[in-house]
């Protein structure tokens, strides 16, 4: 079968990887899988099977009409109708839509090709974007369930100045959801059952799967005994681990952060912070920032190096860096906040009231190093529930049988 797989990034970060991840499964079944990306990412790509979707200068000029006059997702008209014709040269008979927002692509011409060619169609809600008027997470708000209208987040991503578009994308996207009855909405079941109270999705069906992480050839226990000693962490030492840009709001790392500020008078335990990028001379005496980390091997070391592994983030729909930490043999300490619990059971994960820096230094304080037992059980409950062949089988079958 001809499919093409439309989404923001073509192979780096989480939603990445995921995409990556799907072509690859589907191609190892026989298929013809595309990704149509938006963003490039460091180097460029020549597989004939990543296809970017426009250039830069659409991509500026589609974030500067967003930000000025609202309504991300509906310019870059010229990049999205020679998308669709090369869907027509392909002979593209199923699409997966991941993350369709970020400055791209023209959704309404989109949906409009997907109606008339009554194209097999699932949409996989990596955040809530897809059943919320303008917003990729809701937080407090819950006017999607009747209809969004004066947003209080119009001027965060996708932004807007000026200009509260919330109601005008909500009708739009009501419209173009009519024109596709044969989309099947995909996600965790946090996602799922906030989705269906949305007034977008009245009508939709929908199918419930977690995500999924590569657990054989990436994310699994490694031996950290030189990275423990590369960092200069003593052995007797508990670390905590984060991967998290710093500074970002959304993903919260300020508040790792201030956790490490008040725990700096224990001497036993250390903070290791992935995703550094603020001036390390701010850092208290048992931090240790990295930058961002690229190579995905080093990464799944970070991850196996913690004895705890702490997600800052405020809003997730269920968080990549969670199931990669569970995968390497390392339990999870967050927020009770939107999908975020949902990545793990009360015996491999702890989560704390939002922004709650005391609870956060509680609990790490109180986390004893982990031992073989912890690393066994820790696999163990992410190879049950987040296997990536069993995830990108699940998504294949919706398009194909």
């Amino acid at each position: 079968m001809q499919i093409a797989i439309i989404n923001t990034l073509a192979k780096h970060k989480s939603i990445g990887k995921i995409s990556y991840g799907l072509q690859q499964y589907m191609r190892s079944k026989g298929h013809n899988a595309y990704i149509f990306y938006g963003r490039e990412y460091e180097e460029k790509d020549n597989d004939p099977y990543l296809i970017r979707i426009g250039n830069d200068f659409d991509l500026r000029m589609h974030g500067g009409l967003s930000r000025v006059f609202g309504g991300e997702g509906t310019y870059s008209k010229l990049a999205t109708y020679k998308m669709l014709k090369t869907f027509e040269e392909l002979n593209i008979e199923a699409v997966c839509l991941l993350n369709i927002h970020g400055y791209y692509l023209n959704q309404p011409l989109l949906f409009k090709w997907l109606g008339e060619h009554k194209t097999r169609l699932i949409y996989v809600m990596l955040d809530e974007y897809p059943f919320l008027g303008k917003c990729t997470y809701s937080y407090e708000c819950n006017k999607f369930m009747t209809k969004c209208e004066k947003c209080p987040h119009y001027k965060e991503y996708p932004k807007s100045w000026f200009i509260d578009c919330s109601t005008r994308m909500f009708e739009l996207k009501r419209k173009m959801y009519k024109l596709v009855p044969q989309c099947i909405f995909v996600g965790i079941e946090y996602t799922v059952e906030r989705a269906k109270k949305s007034a977008l999705c009245k009508n939709a069906t929908f199918f419930v799967a977690d995500e999924a992480v590569d657990l054989r050839n990436v994310y699994y226990p490694r031996n950290t005994e030189e990275l423990r000693k590369e960092l200069g962490i003593p052995l007797d030492n508990k670390i905590i681990v984060t991967v998290s840009p710093f500074p970002n709001a959304r993903k919260g790392s300020i508040n790792f952060f201030n956790a490490a500020k008040l725990l700096e008078h224990n001497k036993n335990i250390s903070f290791v912070h992935v995703g550094f990028k603020a001036d390390t001379k701010i850092c208290p005496s048992n931090y240790y920032p990295i930058g961002y980390v690229k190579d995905q091997d080093l990464l799944a070391s970070y991850y196996s190096l913690g004895d705890l592994f702490v997600q800052t983030s405020t809003a997730e729909t269920i968080p990549a860096a969670c199931l990669e930490a569970l995968s390497c043999g390392t339990p999870v300490l967050g927020f009770n906040s939107s999908g975020i619990p949902y990545c793990a059971d009360e015996k491999h994960g702890t989560f704390v009231e939002k922004d709650n820096v005391d609870e956060l230094a509680r609990v790490i304080l109180n986390t004893p190093k982990k031992d073989d037992t912890v690393i066994s059980s820790c696999r163990k409950y992410a190879e049950l529930r987040y296997d990536s062949i069993e995830y990108y089988k699940k998504l294949t079958d919706l398009l194909t049988d």
